[in-house]
């Protein structure tokens, strides 16, 4: 987790639950993403925003294949929010 000296204990968190999260200037939003990419170690990454949630299901899968990796290669999945009192399940 790549924070950019927030006051909300987000790196705290991150560090307690994940043993992972570092603190650094902001820089635009993809380039913070990028960043955090390349401290990844492993071979699959889930990137999210701080208020983004998968679903229970898609919990469930992604534990499935990866108790059973198969031939997974990725994962798709329709994104889904709430704006302004309602959920929008299209877009970009």
């Amino acid at each position: 987790m790549a924070d950019s000296f927030s006051t909300d204990k987000k790196v705290d968190v991150c560090t307690l639950i994940y043993r992972a999260g570092i603190s650094r200037a902001w820089l635009g939003h993809i380039d913070q993403k990028n960043y955090a990419i390349g401290l990844a170690k492993n071979d699959w990454i889930l990137s999210l925003d701080a208020e983004e949630r998968l679903s229970p299901g898609f919990i469930l899968e992604i534990q499935d294949v990866i108790r059973n990796p198969g031939d997974t290669v990725g994962f798709l999945f329709p994104r889904c929010a709430f704006y302004l009192n309602r959920w929008i399940y299209h877009g970009d």
